[in-house]
């Protein structure tokens, strides 16, 4: 009984915080750029248009299992979310500034 409410209450932990990865990538962007609406977009596109060209900035460290696209079209779910989110807390996965390699 006390493993299976451990579980449930890291489950209900990492659902709470895997919804927040958004807000929380989008906040340290805003940060970063200076901009308090900032918005980080998730088509590669969009992505490499607004974030990577015209704010300078990367997100370094995104795991290739998981596809980069809108949260909300992530396979997985709350299970890819939190990887993302592991990933993050551990550094892994990160803002950089641009290169002028990326930029082009």
């Amino acid at each position: 009984m006390e493993l299976r409410t451990e579980v449930i209450g890291e489950f209900r932990e990492c659902q709470w915080h895997a919804l927040s990865t958004v807000q929380l990538l989008t906040m340290m962007l805003g940060r970063l750029t200076g901009i308090d609406d900032a918005n980080l977009s998730y088509s590669e596109k969009l992505y490499a248009k607004n974030t990577v060209i015209r704010d300078g900035w990367k997100l370094c460290g995104w795991p290739k299992k998981i596809p980069f696209t809108d949260f909300n079209s992530i396979r997985g779910g709350n299970t890819a979310l939190c990887t993302l989110l592991r990933r993050w807390r551990k550094g892994v996965l990160r803002f950089e500034r641009a290169t002028p390699e990326d930029i082009e």
